[in-house]
């Protein structure tokens, strides 16, 4: 019964959307029986992790919390200057030296990507993950439509 309970009260905070994702709808959640426990602190440790679109918003947020889990986080961004603030603030919100490292990269464009991609690769780091946060979507979709004759 208390299961059926949790899931109702997660897919209601899920359709909700506004209080679901804030620290509101994380709260409730973490009451609910079965809920599995927030990860130990270390578990990340010895890890790299690359992160896109880390110097605002959701990029910064999961840049910070995977280092608080001990991760190395790789910052991939377009503007080196904001990346270097956002790993100082990284840096000095875990104690670690060295836990944020900033690259440079508009994946907006695929030359960029290959150079970054080549220069990651020959860092030699074992990647475990990345995060891919867009910095700003289009205004509207590409048409997907094609030209008949």
């Amino acid at each position: 019964m208390a299961e059926v309970f949790s899931r109702l009260v997660d897919s209601a905070l899920d359709r909700a959307v506004v209080p679901g994702f804030t620290a509101v709808g994380l709260g409730v959640r973490r009451r609910l029986p079965g809920w599995p426990a927030d990860p130990q602190p270390s578990v990340l440790a010895g890890r790299h992790v690359a992160v896109t679109g880390a110097t605002s918003g959701l990029g910064r947020r999961t840049a910070l919390d995977l280092a608080v889990l001990g991760a190395t986080v790789h910052l991939v961004v377009r503007d080196t200057a904001r990346g270097e603030r956002v790993a100082a603030e990284v840096d000095a919100s875990v104690g670690r030296d060295g836990a944020a490292r900033v690259w440079w990269c508009d994946t907006a464009d695929l030359d960029s990507v290959r150079t970054f991609a080549g220069r990651f690769l020959a860092a030699d780091l074992p990647c475990a993950a990345s995060c891919t946060t867009p910095a700003r979507c289009p205004p509207r979709a590409p048409s997907r439509r094609r030209a008949t004759s």
